[in-house]
C-alpha cells in the first residue's frame, strides 16, 4: 500500500506537468488550424475531441504502465492526434 501511494503521488505531479504541455499543444494546433481554415466551430470540435483522447490516453498509460513509460506513449498520442487533424483537413 505505501508503494502504491508513493507511485500515485509521483504520477500526480507528472500529470500536472503534462497537462500544461497538453494545453500548449492543443492551443497551438487550434490557433494554426483556425487561422488557416477559418472554420472555428469545426476546429473547436476537433480540439475538444483531441483533448478527450489525450486525457483518456494519459490516464490509461499512467495506470497501466506507470510513469516511466509515460513520455513515450504521450508523444505517440500527440502525433496520432496531429495526423488525424491533418488528414481531416487535407484528405
Amino acid at each position: 500500500m505505501p508503494e502504491e501511494g508513493r507511485e500515485t503521488g509521483g504520477d500526480k505531479s507528472l500529470l500536472a506537468r503534462s497537462n500544461i504541455g497538453i494545453v500548449v499543444v492543443v492551443v497551438v494546433v487550434a490557433v494554426v488550424v483556425a487561422v488557416v481554415e477559418e472554420e472555428v466551430a469545426v476546429v473547436l470540435i476537433v480540439v475538444v475531441a483531441a483533448v478527450v483522447v489525450l486525457v483518456v490516453g494519459v490516464v490509461i498509460v499512467v495506470v497501466v504502465y506507470h510513469y516511466y513509460y509515460f513520455f513515450v506513449y504521450f508523444i505517440i498520442i500527440i502525433i496520432n492526434n496531429i495526423i488525424i487533424i491533418v488528414f481531416y483537413y487535407y484528405k
